[in-house]
């Protein structure tokens, strides 16, 4: 059994919640068998946490494949942790009452991808709900709009891994944030 180093009592605000799981968290979780983050992604369904992507981080992770073999590797790998997939539709994410966040997700991560994207306004749209963003890639989360409410580090390949889970800030924080984008 791995290692892995967290704070139990900031994992569990996340029981019978949701945690949208980003590609960097699957990679790691498929590296080797019994991984550290295959173990934290069990741990965290076991309290009652459901495990969400989205078809484009799902897409990412699959395209990591080198042949067919590891292709289907990495599919019965996702069914096996049972991440729902689910997007944003349309209508969603060119709504008018989420594009001020949209606008101030994009000049704050400058680098991320749409996959991130989607993450992002998945958090927000259901940020009344308990729900995170597992990543190791702290840039595309930039503080200013979320806060990191745990931190998971885990020996992983001969080197310590850290990864956070994210939660978009409160209403009231969030609103003086983002009135700077709509000036």
């Amino acid at each position: 059994m791995t290692n892995l180093i967290y704070n139990k009592d900031e994992i569990a605000q996340y029981a019978n919640g949701f945690i949208l799981v980003d590609n960097t968290a699957l990679i790691d979780a498929s590296r080797e068998e019994d991984s550290a983050m295959a173990q934290f992604l069990t741990r965290l369904t076991e309290t009652g946490c459901d495990l969400i992507s989205t078809q484009a981080v799902m897409q990412e992770f699959t395209r990591g494949a080198k042949n067919l073999t590891q292709s289907n590797k990495f599919i019965e790998f996702l069914q096996a942790l049972n991440i729902e997939s689910v997007n944003c539709n349309e209508k969603q994410f060119l709504s008018k009452e989420n594009t001020l966040f949209r606008i101030g997700y994009c000049q704050t991560a400058k680098k991320a991808s749409y996959a991130d994207m989607n993450l992002a306004l998945l958090a927000y749209i259901y940020r009344s709900t308990n729900i995170g963003i597992l990543t190791s890639n702290y840039l595309d989360f930039p503080t200013n709009i979320f806060e990191r409410t745990t931190f998971i580090s885990y020996i992983c390949a001969d080197t310590i891994r850290t990864h956070a889970i994210f939660k978009v800030h409160s209403d009231a924080i969030l609103a003086k944030i983002l009135k700077k984008y709509n000036q």
